[in-house]
């Protein structure tokens, strides 16, 4: 088991709560939808579980941090979580900030076990059902829980915080639902390619490690290998070139080669290692998409 859902299952331990973790394929869910036909339910019935700061909207670096549940076919309305809230004003923070609270990436945030304790607000119409679906660490990993267990376990306090964004009954129909042990598998529309090694399929990678650097940057990586192939030749020959007192011939030749693609090969490792840093924190820090599963409004 992935140690996010882990701990989010030790976490709904110490809570009462049995937490029986489903796991998808390899690639998560990127939408409510998504997840909701997978697991054969209504879009409704998943959770999100989003992060929030609520307070005074002109000392936003001391803003509070709440959670907010809501409905997968719902969005979250700021102005009713702050009124909820009692202040002045609710606004998003970042992927980074909302790493920094709960301990999870936005995208696979679980309803309890986060890093900083924080209020947890359930929108009503979560009444709507008796049971429903949430993250447990990852976009890959899901758990059932009954609501009402949901809500007392956590100390929610049950508000008017979402705005329904589509009429009922326009969800897409959700196929039989799957059993508990099976392995769920997700389609939905993912960026094609590899990543900076050339080697994994971006389809593959997590939807929040799935920004690459900029075009730039990968530009200037590629010509840093190779000058750096160039150089390397070039100290390679010079070298060659003392020790045996000769300004041609095959040994002088392979030697130069040698050093060139040696040292291309040295900057190339490092420059990918570059780039894969760089891809990882523009995926972080980038502003999350509406849509995404949850972990956002």
């Amino acid at each position: 088991m992935h140690r996010n859902a882990a701990a989010v299952t030790e976490a709904g331990r110490a809570l009462g709560l049995d937490v029986h973790v489903v796991e998808y394929s390899a690639e998560g869910a990127r939408t409510a939808l998504d997840a909701a036909a997978a697991i054969g339910v209504d879009v409704g019935q998943i959770v999100k579980s989003l992060v929030f700061a609520v307070g005074d909207p002109d000392d936003r670096s001391h803003g509070e941090p709440v959670v907010a549940l809501v409905c997968g076919d719902d969005q979250l309305d700021e102005a009713s979580l702050a009124k909820a809230a009692g202040v002045v004003a609710a606004w998003r923070i970042d992927a980074k900030a909302v790493r920094e609270a709960t301990g999870f990436a936005v995208g696979g945030i679980p309803p309890f076990g986060h890093a900083t304790p924080m209020r947890v607000f359930a929108d009503r119409r979560l009444g709507r059902f008796d049971e429903v679906w949430a993250a447990a660490g990852t976009p890959s990993h899901v758990f059932a829980v009954e609501v009402t267990a949901l809500v007392e376990r956590t100390g929610a306090i049950w508000a008017e915080v979402a705005r329904v964004t589509e009429a009922p009954g326009l969800a897409a129909p959700a196929p039989a639902r799957a059993p508990a042990s099976a392995t769920l598998a997700v389609t939905h529309p993912r960026p094609s390619g590899r990543d900076v090694l050339g080697t994994v399929p971006m389809t593959a990678r997590p939807p929040q490690l799935s920004a690459l650097p900029s075009v730039t940057a990968r530009g200037l990586a590629f010509a840093a290998i190779l000058l750096g192939g160039l150089m390397g030749g070039l100290l390679t020959y010079g070298v060659r070139k003392v020790m045996t007192a000769k300004t041609t011939g095959t040994s002088l030749g392979l030697w130069t080669v040698a050093g060139a693609v040696g040292t291309a090969f040295g900057v190339g490792v490092l420059a990918t290692l570059v780039l894969r840093a760089m891809g990882e924190w523009r995926a972080l820090n980038r502003p999350e998409d509406s849509s995404t599963v949850l972990g956002t409004s």
